[in-house]
């Protein structure tokens, strides 16, 4: 009885455990996410200072697609890897760009299952929505959704680029991370 009562405790504190490292690694990847988003709204929006008086979390930091793209880079779990794999609907450029480049190719063959099953159609589409969700929360109409997102033909090409980068086994400099 004493066995069974300690074995339904450590399940119980086990369960509650991997509960805790599951949502809390689903704050974070949606926060990587709005960081990165915000971060190129920041960049490629006209009157910027309004944005970032109306809501200084959009101009918390210079660096933030870094960290946020560091932080989904870092982790090999099915929700850190799915967010870096849907991060090719942001018109990324620059070290963005170049960093997200890198954890595609640190995470090939992952990356690649999870565009298989993604439409380019639809990662755009939701980006386009994220965009729009961004205007009504920070009451900013010049931010223009063309300039934050790729189509799906951009899409379709990065992943292709991609796709054969991988094949080849293509990988970034250590020192590049």
């Amino acid at each position: 009885m004493k066995k069974a009562l300690y074995l339904l405790f450590f399940s119980a504190i086990s369960s509650i455990a991997f509960a805790g490292v599951s949502s809390r690694e689903t704050r974070e990847v949606s926060m990587a996410e709005k960081s990165i988003l915000y971060s190129i709204i920041r960049s490629r929006t006209q009157g910027i200072q309004d944005i970032c008086t109306s809501n200084p979390d959009v101009c918390f930091a210079t660096d933030q697609t870094e960290l946020a793209l560091a932080l989904l880079g870092a982790r090999n779990s099915q929700p850190s890897l799915e967010a870096m794999a849907k991060l090719i609907r942001f018109r990324l450029d620059g070290a963005g760009a170049e960093s997200f480049q890198c954890y595609v190719l640190l995470h090939g063959l992952q990356i690649l299952k999870i565009w298989k099953s993604a439409s380019p159609h639809n990662l755009s589409s939701f980006c386009f929505k994220e965009v729009d969700d961004a205007k009504r929360s920070f009451e900013a109409s010049t931010i223009r959704a063309n300039h934050v997102c790729n189509t799906p033909k951009d899409i379709e090409i990065r992943q292709k680029n991609l796709m054969e980068a991988i094949r080849l086994g293509r990988k970034c400099d250590p020192s590049d991370f």
